[in-house]
């Protein structure tokens, strides 16, 4: 994930992850939800560990209660939950044919607008296989 990390960061996103975010001592959820609370979009790295994990169900539930954008990344073919089916995901199975979708979904907070086409006609088109 280091490789999604770094492309959002080099498109100008201000990137927020629990390993770098979170030190020794600190108070998981706390941490957590002063992150999600501070940020715009939440980006859901979805995969079978993900979809068992309390935590990652935590953030989830945490980003919907704060009407957080939430925008599915999904690993494999793990199903998301009823209440995030409905939103178009991103397979970043191929992170770099994936990278300008995701940079088109957060649109709105790319601070850097030299890093943003010249114009924004329409976003190139989110498939929702399922």
């Amino acid at each position: 994930m280091l490789e999604l990390e770094e492309a959002l960061r080099r498109a100008g996103a201000a990137v927020w992850v629990d390993h770098a975010g979170i030190r020794g001592g600190d108070s998981l959820p706390r941490r957590i939800s002063d992150a999600l609370e501070r940020c715009d979009a939440l980006l859901l790295i979805w995969y079978q560990a993900a979809s068992e994990s309390e935590w990652v169900a935590l953030e989830w539930e945490n980003a919907i209660s704060l009407k957080k954008k939430i925008i599915p990344c999904l690993l494999d073919g793990t199903k998301l939950p009823g209440i995030l089916a409905s939103k178009a995901f991103i397979s970043i199975c191929v992170m770099l044919q994936k990278q300008q979708q995701l940079c088109w979904a957060l649109w709105d907070w790319m601070p850097n607008p030299w890093l943003r086409p010249r114009q924004r006609k329409q976003s190139p088109p989110c498939r929702t296989v399922r």
